[in-house]
Formats: C-alpha cells, structure tokens, sequence
C-alpha cells in the first residue's frame, strides 16, 4: 500500500498537465463554428482569466473533447458542481478589457463529476 501511494504521489507531482485544479458549477457553456468549447463557472478559481464570461476553452472536436462536453452538459443539466483540473492561463487574473483572450484561457485537461 506505501509503495501504491508513493507511487502515485511520484505520477501526481511530475504531472503537469494538471496544474490548476478546483470545484465549480458550470454558469454558462458555448461552442462556436470551429468546434472550440469555451465555458464559465459560478466561481473564479485560481490561476484562470475571464473572457467576457469565460474562464475555460478546449477543442470540442476530438474524443477526449467529446467526453469532455458531455461532461459539462450533463453537469449543467443536473446544477451539480464539477471536478477541473486544467493549464492555467498565460494571463491569470484579467479579463478582455486587460489581456485575457481566447487564445489565453486556462485548458481543462480533465473534468470530473462527484
């Protein structure tokens, strides 16, 4: 058992693709023409920026951006809280008005419901 948490400890701490992670509800989620999914949540959570009402955006046309948008759905739907572990944004802290844009929103890299 110390060898499974040590382990996972050692995966869990060279991992950087998770390296914002929190607990919110979805506000409000879009998809636009190419396929991009941008969403926002009721609250702001570290290391993210605000585009307008976004915080979150990915690539909602492969599978794993598939599953991710089913996630968010099926989130909203039920008002539960999800689960995001994410890249944290180039430019935390602004918003469109200062620096944050589409192109510097935090990436969920996976998405989680309780």
């Amino acid at each position: 058992m110390k060898k499974l948490i040590a382990f996972a400890a050692a995966v869990l701490t060279s991992n950087s693709a998770f390296a914002g992670y929190g607990i919110a509800t979805v506000d409000e989620l879009h998809v636009d023409a190419e396929g991009y999914v941008e969403f926002g949540t009721t609250v702001t959570l570290p290391g993210t920026c605000n585009w307008f009402i976004d915080t979150f955006r990915f690539n909602g046309t492969s599978a794993a951006g598939k599953n991710m948008l089913a996630m968010l759905m099926t989130a909203k739907v039920a008002g539960i809280p999800l689960t995001i572990w994410y890249n944290d944004s180039t430019t935390p802290g602004t918003n469109q008005g200062n620096g944050c844009t589409q192109a510097t929103m935090a990436v969920p890299t996976a998405l989680g419901i309780r």
